[in-house]
C-alpha cells in the first residue's frame, strides 16, 4: 500500500478565458461533461473549505488574485496544493467567465463525485436513509440535502430521472451538506428489484396520501411519491400536505419533505431504514 504524500501541485497563473484550464473548468456547468468527467465544480470559499474538510478529492482550486493573501483564502489554497491540486490565479474577468456571473465567488474548486451503491443502504437500527424520486429542482434538492444532514440521516437515494446533486446551483443550495450526506444513484428498474430483497419497511409520502404523515410511524422509513407509491409496493402511505404556488406553479416540495424527515427521526428506538419521496417541481 502506498502511504507516501502526493507531490504538491503546481500553480498557475491566469489571465484569458481561452485558456484551456479555464474552457475545462466551465464545460462543468454542463452536465454532460459533469457526467463524462466524475467531476463537478464548488462555488464559494466556504463551500471549497467544507470539501477539503470532508477529505473530497481535489483536482483544482481557483483563486481571486485580488483574494489570493486573505487568511482563509490562502489556507485553503495551501491545503489543496498538499494534497495534489493544481492552483489556479486568476484575474477578475476570468473569474466572472468562469460561472458566468456578474458577481463571481473569489475562490472556486473542482472536485471529484462520489455516489454509493444501493448495497450501501442496510436495515439497521440508526439514522434513515431518504428516497426522492424525479426530483427536478436543484433548490428543492439541496434544501432536502441540508434537512437529512442537520437530523444526521444516513443518506439519499435518488430514483429515476433526478436533478444532478453535484450541480452548480444544487451544490451551492446544500450550502455544504453536499460533502457529508451519501449519495446513492439507482434507476426506477434498478431500485425496484433492490426493493424486493430489502428486509426494511418501505412507506410511501405521496401528494394524495391515505394515512396523515404526523401519525404513528417507524423511525426511518423509506417513502417514495405518486407513481413510487404505487411501483415501490410500500409498506404503508402517508399524505404529506403540501401548498401550492400563488402564481399557480408547482407545489412546493422541500419544506414538507424536510417535516417528513423530521418526523421519521422522532422514534429512534424503532429500526430505521428508508424514506422516499416524489416531486414533479
Amino acid at each position: 500500500m502506498n502511504t507516501e504524500a502526493p507531490r504538491p501541485g503546481a500553480i498557475k497563473t491566469v489571465t484569458s478565458a481561452a485558456n484551456p484550464v479555464v474552457k475545462e473548468i466551465r464545460a462543468l456547468t454542463q452536465r454532460k461533461h459533469r457526467a463524462e468527467t466524475g467531476l463537478f465544480l464548488a462555488e464559494g470559499l466556504k463551500l471549497v473549505a467544507d470539501a477539503l474538510e470532508a477529505d473530497w478529492p481535489v483536482r483544482t482550486v481557483v483563486v481571486s488574485s485580488d483574494f489570493e493573501n486573505q487568511p482563509m483564502a490562502a489556507q485553503v489554497a495551501a491545503t489543496a496544493r498538499a494534497r495534489g491540486a493544481l492552483i489556479v490565479k486568476a484575474n477578475a474577468s476570468v473569474m466572472s467567465r468562469l460561472t458566468r456571473r456578474e458577481n463571481p465567488q473569489a475562490v472556486m474548486g473542482v472536485f471529484r463525485q462520489r455516489f454509493a451503491g444501493l448495497d450501501a443502504v442496510t436495515a439497521r437500527p440508526g439514522p434513515v436513509w431518504v428516497g426522492l424520486e424525479d426530483v427536478r429542482d436543484p433548490g428543492n434538492l439541496g434544501t432536502i440535502v441540508r434537512t437529512v444532514d442537520a437530523v444526521a440521516g444516513a443518506g439519499i437515494i435518488l430514483i429515476g430521472e433526478t436533478t444532478d446533486p453535484f450541480g452548480l446551483e444544487a451544490v451551492r443550495a446544500t450550502m455544504g451538506s453536499i460533502f457529508h450526506v451519501p449519495m446513492v444513484k439507482a434507476t426506477r428498474e434498478a431500485f425496484l428489484a433492490w426493493r424486493a430483497d430489502y428486509p426494511g419497511r418501505v412507506v410511501g409520502a405521496p401528494l394524495a396520501g391515505a394515512v396523515d404523515y404526523r401519525g404513528d410511524r417507524a423511525a426511518g422509513d423509506a417513502v417514495d411519491g405518486d407513481r413510487a407509491a404505487r411501483a415501490v409496493r410500500c409498506a404503508d402511505r402517508r399524505l404529506r400536505p403540501t401548498r401550492q404556488n400563488p402564481d399557480g406553479g408547482p407545489r412546493r416540495f422541500a419544506q414538507p419533505g424536510g417535516l417528513d424527515r423530521c418526523d421519521a427521526l422522532r422514534a429512534r428506538p424503532r429500526p430505521a431504514q428508508a424514506l422516499a419521496s416524489r416531486a414533479g417541481a
